[in-house]
């Protein structure tokens, strides 16, 4: 769509770093996709040009949106929500844990929650509308690492999506997805403490702008579209269904509506005059400077059409 394609190239300015995925849930169809900084198409045809592409620092031969690997923070908060759902762990409305009071102290370490303040005693809903921490340190360690694993990849992650540009997956980063035997190999053995950065989407965990579009359109749809830029019949496109009960995904289209249009909520900015909009704000650490900030949207509500990745390097927070 080149008038939704114009809009997402126009949000971010010359001095972003970042990518911007648009996709309708339902087809895969890709609506927007931006990778900033960008070059002029020309530039591959001198030299000169192409030497400097090659060798800036910004890397603007870098596709961001199938190849930018990033940490997905909260975003992936609702991976760990589902699967307590999931498996009887919480209830929906459940009062669990003792309240949030800014952090968390396990082990020789102390864990933090973005509100030093503290969020007090929170229910799953509050938790993800407020992004708390606390509670998903908490969640996590319950849910565990097997668990996380297996629905963080029924939910797509950490393998490829297969877009049409990436032929046969080259070109096209995966993202990382852990296990116990990956802390094993690289960390000589599994902590629990791992499990508390998992949880909220730190970590080793990484994942493409594209990876975590589809991410989204399952929670919207309740499947996994595949991803394309060439316009096809839409009789032909592939959808994988997600084995997550449509009650279970029902209430997370919920809460993710709160996280937009609640009082508290972290993604009370991107709510939009006669549309119900969805999302979720995230806020990665990032060991190389300022933290990134993601978000993720779904619209409308209550008939998805379209869901929405967006990442922006060094940025800051999220919402």
């Amino acid at each position: 769509d080149w008038r939704l394609q114009l809009e997402a190239e126009l949000s971010f300015q010359d001095s972003l770093r970042g990518s911007l995925v648009a996709m309708d849930p339902r087809s895969g169809e890709i609506l927007a996709m931006v990778s900033k900084p960008g070059f002029h198409p020309r530039s591959v045809r001198d030299l000169k040009e192409w030497r400097a592409l090659q060798s800036d620092p910004q890397k603007p031969l870098l596709n961001r949106s199938i190849q930018g690997e990033y940490p997905p923070a909260s975003v992936l908060k609702m991976v760990t929500a589902l699967a307590a759902l999931e498996l009887g762990i919480l209830g929906p409305d459940e009062l669990r844990y003792d309240p949030c009071e800014g952090e968390l102290e396990f082990g020789d370490r102390v864990f933090g929650c973005h509100l030093k303040a503290g969020h007090g005693q929170l229910t799953l809903r509050s938790a993800i509308v407020r992004s708390c921490d606390i509670f998903f340190y908490h969640l996590g360690r319950e849910v565990g690492i097997a668990n996380w694993n297996k629905y963080a990849k029924i939910l797509g992650l950490g393998r490829p999506t297969g877009i049409d540009i990436a032929a046969g997956g080259e070109g096209e980063a995966k993202g990382l997805v852990t296990d116990r035997a990956y802390y094993e190999k690289n960390r000589g053995s599994w902590v629990e403490g791992f499990m508390l950065n998992l949880s909220i989407g730190q970590g080793e965990t990484t994942a493409t702008p594209v990876q975590i579009a589809r991410y989204i359109s399952a929670l919207a749809v309740g499947s996994l579209p595949q991803p394309h830029v060439l316009l096809r019949n839409t009789a032909t496109s592939c959808s994988e269904p997600v084995s997550i009960s449509e009650a279970n995904l029902a209430h997370m289209r919920s809460i993710l509506q709160d996280v937009v249009n609640s009082l508290h909520g972290t993604g009370k900015q991107a709510r939009v005059r006669g549309v119900m909009v969805g999302g979720k704000t995230g806020t990665a650490q990032n060991s190389h400077g300022e933290d990134h900030a993601w978000f993720t949207a779904i619209a409308p509500m209550e008939n998805p059409e379209i869901v929405v990745a967006v990442v922006v390097e060094n940025a800051g927070h999220g919402g």
